[in-house]
This record gives structure tokens, C-alpha cells and sequence, in this order.
């Protein structure tokens, strides 16, 4: 954004130079680098989200299961509803726990891009 803002202000000076193909050129290098790092961010967000329910649904599977298997009397019905919505509730939040290294991750990429 800063980029933009400072592009707009700078138009008379793009142009007195005659540095408008110049200009689009690296314009266009940072919006490809930028939607790029975007990209990744929301593909590595879509691949812990999916691992995440595959171990919810696993989890819940799995404590059906032992329900079902389990004979009567042995375990109180309030008990397993319990461990199921803590389990379930720690297996997001953990989840939710890497988002922001992948934001960190974006921001990081974004700023060293021009050194590279």
C-alpha cells in the first residue's frame, strides 16, 4: 500500500523522467510478489485446516467407537461428551496456533523480497 500511495504522489515526477514503462515494469514485479506470498500463506493456512479436521473427525470416530464398544455402565454418557468437546476444542485452537507463524512468514518474504 505504501508503494501505491507513493506511486500516485510521484506521477509528475514517473513522467518528467519518461520512467512510465519502468515504473509498470516494477509495479508489476511487486504485485507478483506480493500475490505470491499471499498465495502460499492461504495454501499453508488451507493444509493445516485440512489436517485439522482429518484429526477431528478422527478424534470423534474414535470416541464413538469406544462408546459403542464399550459395555454399558462403565463410563457416564456427561463424561465422554466432556472429553469429546475439550478434545475437539484443543485440536483447533491448535490449529489456530500456526496461523500467525505464517503471517510472520508473508511479512517477513515481503520486506526481504527487495534485498533478494
Amino acid at each position: 500500500m505504501n508503494y501505491a500511495s507513493e506511486s500516485i504522489l510521484g506521477v509528475v515526477t514517473i513522467r518528467a523522467f519518461a520512467a512510465t514503462e519502468r515504473f509498470i515494469h516494477s509495479n508489476m514485479e511487486l504485485i507478483d510478489t506480493d500475490a505470491t506470498l499471499f498465495f502460499h500463506t492461504i495454501a499453508a493456512q488451507e493444509w493445516v485446516l485440512i489436517r485439522v479436521e482429518a484429526l477431528q473427525s478422527l478424534t470423534i470416530i474414535t470416541a464413538a467407537l469406544f462408546l459403542v464398544l464399550v459395555p454399558p455402565g462403565v463410563i457416564s454418557p456427561g463424561s465422554y461428551i466432556t472429553i469429546t468437546i475439550r478434545s475437539r476444542f484443543y485440536m483447533v485452537s491448535l490449529g489456530l496456533l500456526n496461523v500467525p507463524n505464517m503471517n510472520f512468514f508473508q511479512v517477513l518474504l515481503d520486506f526481504a523480497s527487495p534485498m533478494l
